[in-house]
């Protein structure tokens, strides 16, 4: 679906840490394409039967810990691309540096290993529960296998681009779903623009 998109994984780029010293940190996987960058964190902490079961703050304190927190390193990867004049990633003994001239949109997307479905589509709830903070509403946290699915039905990368850019606003709509695919279903029918507007 992105073929005019080069995509590097383990990409390590420096930023200023808390004390005020340069910190070298790490993007999972880096997509750079003409005009869009992709800032991808996977996660593949596994919820057990006993954390489903038990709810509460020993399962909100997982998902804080893995997708909380990769959400939190897709925004930071994602400010330093805007913030920096030159951005540049170290990628596999090779720099990579992002044209910010040609960048039109930076995409922030976690993926899970495990399937977290109602949970992580409920963005408002873990926002509220702490698991997510607000300026990471955008980030679309999907599951490995509901991104292979929409990878595959996409036609195009434009296509794909144009629900990423839909599935960023959900967080702002007043809308309920519960699954990923569910989502995407609206957007083949035509109807997930209306939903979010």
């Amino acid at each position: 679906a992105l073929r005019e998109v080069i995509f590097y994984p383990s990409a390590k780029y420096t930023v200023v840490g808390d004390d005020g010293n340069p910190k070298d940190t790490e993007l999972d996987v880096l997509g750079v394409g003409e005009h869009d960058v992709f800032v991808v964190e996977a996660k593949a902490h596994k919820l057990t039967d006993g954390d489903k079961r038990a709810g509460g703050k020993g399962l909100m304190d997982k998902l804080k810990d893995s997708i909380g927190y990769a959400s939190y390193q897709s925004e930071r990867a994602k400010q330093y691309i805007e913030s920096s004049k030159k951005p540049i990633f170290r990628c596999n003994g090779k720099l990579v540096t992002v044209d910010k001239g040609n960048i039109k949109h930076v995409y922030k997307i976690v993926t899970t290993f495990d399937h977290f479905s109602a949970i992580i589509c409920d963005m408002k709830n873990l926002i509220k529960e702490g698991v997510m903070q607000p300026e990471y509403k955008d980030t679309w946290l999907v599951s490995l296998f509901d991104l292979m699915v929409v990878v595959e039905y996409c036609q195009n990368s434009e296509e794909f681009k144009e629900y990423v850019k839909l599935r960023e606003k959900v967080a702002d709509a007043d809308i309920y779903f519960c699954d990923e695919l569910d989502l995407f279903a609206a957007y083949c029918n035509g109807q997930l623009e209306s939903m979010i507007s």
